[in-house]
């Protein structure tokens, strides 16, 4: 089996490699722009497939078209199993049944901290829409290969995620969730990840993988934390 092998975006192509594949991992985007494709294929072939997008108005299309043709065919889409979306997924998925509504935030040094992150993070949105403006970024980006090595990333990198829980129509909160991620080789997370199909096909979320995902990622180091208030 080769190791690399070279694909168009072309039905063919996209149809053998989700056949082939026990899981499809897409880490290609923009996927609004490159991965439509892919996720039709494996939606056709009844493939598992997981993809690290933060698009949230390509996954609402992706399942608008290929919910009902995924749960035809069996095949299990997990869009958005990023840092920025499986904590929160896993923290939902303590409190399912709860009606809950999640509200993340950045909290802020000063009320003026607030206000500058919220107007550059506009702004930013904003420039990024001209050709000009990402090729002045692409200028001054520091260049490939002058960067920490993986192993280096594992033992200094950190992250951490605040969950707040509000059941629909209360002011109080109703749950507090908690995950870390500090010097956690993701990737041995992953390993061997399954979840149990006898439910048949669909597009989930990354908390559908349950239990077992949770504890997978407590055994390689990430903290997971939710208590009921």
């Amino acid at each position: 089996m080769k190791e690399i092998e070279v694909l168009e975006l072309e039905e063919n192509d996209l149809d053998r490699l989700a056949l082939n594949a026990r899981v499809l991992i897409n880490a290609i985007d923009p996927y609004h722009r490159f991965s439509s494709p892919v996720l039709a294929a494996c939606t056709r072939n009844g493939a598992f497939y997981v993809d690290c997008t933060t698009e949230t108005l390509w996954i609402q299309d992706m399942i608008g078209k290929y919910q009902s043709g995924a749960i035809d065919s069996g095949a299990v889409i997990i869009p958005a199993m990023s840092l920025s979306s499986s904590p929160p997924g896993i923290i939902a998925w303590h409190f399912r049944g709860n009606q809950l509504q999640q509200t993340r935030y950045v909290p802020p040094a000063s009320r003026f901290a607030a206000v500058t992150i919220q107007a550059l993070t506009w702004i930013g949105t904003i420039l990024l829409a001209f050709p000009l403006f990402r090729s002045l970024l692409g200028n001054i980006a520091i260049p490939q290969g002058i960067g920490p090595t993986i192993e280096n990333s594992r033992t200094v990198e950190s992250v951490e995620f605040k969950t707040v829980g509000f059941v629909e129509g209360e002011d109080a909160p109703r749950a507090n969730g908690y995950v870390c991620l500090q010097g956690v080789n993701r990737a041995k997370a992953a390993e061997n990840e399954g979840r149990d199909l006898s439910g048949g096909g669909g597009i989930f979320t990354p908390s559908s993988l349950g239990m077992s995902f949770v504890e997978r990622l407590r055994k390689v180091g990430v903290v997971i934390e939710a208590e009921n208030l």
